[in-house]
This record gives structure tokens, C-alpha cells and sequence, in this order.
């Protein structure tokens, strides 16, 4: 008798798995936007830009794949990683773009997508801490290329 209820149980654990195992759809409009002030040239700007996401590259996932200087575009991918309120880890990629010009620049961190991980019941509250790192990486970048180097 206790047969058909293992069964039962394990197809119920299994659907659950593969529902909390699938990200709800993010848009790709969400995310971290900053415009900065910065008294600097292009070129410096452009310089720190690009040294700051060198030093920020910590794995391998994070990938510039368009350095375009004499227009003032990067573009690249990077990762942040989160615990769940199962203290399991959830890693989202992201898209990472930055434009420069004479005494301004913009980041723009969106298309955010689970890679790997379970989200939990809570997926706003997971997505809330989302974008507090997000906004985090924005502030880290104003910072890198607001201060002056001596």
C-alpha cells in the first residue's frame, strides 16, 4: 500500500523541482541605470572605464565583447551571485553597458538572467537583491571613475 504514496511523492517532489528550477521571465528593460557627472575628457574617462572593469573581472564569465573607444561604448556581460532564503546560491548574468563622453558617462546593467540556482517562493524578494547588487556595481563604477588618480 505504501508503494502508490512514494510514488505519488517523489512525482511531486520532481514537479517541484522543475518549477522552482525555472526563472521567472525577467524584462529585459530591468535594471540599474546611472548617469555620472565626471570632469574629465572622453579619453580619461574612457581610460578609468576600462580599468575599472579589468580589476572588477574576477571570473571568467564576465566577458567585455565590445570595446569601442572612438565612440565611447563597452559592452560586456558580468555575473552576480546571491543566497536564497535557502542559503543556496543563485548566479544571474547581466548585460554591462558604458558610455562615455566629455564629463559624463552612463552605466546600464539589465537583461538580468538566472544561470544557475533555485529561485525560492520569493522571486520579487530575490529580485530586489538583484538589483541592490546591480546598483551596488553602478556605485563601485561612479566611484572608479569620479576619483581622481594620483
Amino acid at each position: 500500500m505504501q508503494l502508490p504514496s512514494i510514488k505519488f511523492l517523489l512525482l511531486f517532489i520532481a514537479i517541484f523541482f522543475v518549477i522552482s528550477c525555472s526563472s521567472s521571465p525577467i524584462k529585459p528593460s530591468e535594471g540599474v541605470e546611472k548617469e555620472i557627472s565626471a570632469g574629465a575628457s572622453k579619453d580619461i574617462l574612457m581610460a578609468r572605464s576600462l580599468a575599472w572593469v579589468e580589476k572588477r573581472r574576477i571570473d571568467r564569465q564576465s566577458i567585455v565583447k565590445l570595446n569601442h573607444q572612438q565612440d565611447g561604448i563597452i559592452i560586456g556581460t558580468g555575473i552576480t551571485t546571491i543566497e536564497n532564503s535557502l542559503e543556496l546560491k543563485n548566479v544571474f548574468r547581466f548585460v554591462m553597458t558604458i558610455k562615455v563622453e566629455d564629463n559624463r558617462a552612463k552605466i546600464i546593467l539589465n537583461n538580468i538572467a538566472l544561470v544557475e540556482g533555485v529561485t525560492d517562493e520569493s522571486f520579487e524578494g530575490t529580485l530586489k537583491l538583484v538589483m541592490a547588487n546591480l546598483t551596488n556595481i553602478a556605485e563601485s563604477y561612479e566611484r572608479a571613475i569620479t576619483t581622481e588618480v594620483k
